[in-house]
């Protein structure tokens, strides 16, 4: 399969395989080789879903207002979101 192939597969379809592709390392008794193909696969497998999350990331963005309440497409920052999410919870305890 081409890399331009590969890139049109869903990442749904991917990360089925590369489960599938655990569960016949995990549980068999084939020989080496054909356990290294299987391992060579599943880190191609890997890095091609690895890529298509990272390009998700990038189109995400999150809405955001404005000083004058106009809305406002920013790029997402998940670190700052989890951060907020953090102090949030503390401050929810601490009124407990």
């Amino acid at each position: 399969m081409s890399s331009n192939q590969a890139d049109t597969i869903p990442l749904e379809q991917d990360l089925q395989k590369l489960e599938d592709t655990v569960r016949a390392l995990e549980g068999s008794g084939l020989p080496l080789e054909k356990l290294l193909e299987l391992y060579e696969e599943g880190i191609r497998i890997y890095r091609r879903c690895h890529g298509k999350l990272q390009s998700a990331q990038l189109r995400v963005e999150a809405i955001k207002v404005d000083a004058d309440g106009r809305p406002v497409l920013e790029p997402f920052d998940h670190q700052s979101s989890i951060e907020s999410a953090r102090s949030s919870l503390r401050l929810r305890s601490e009124e407990e």
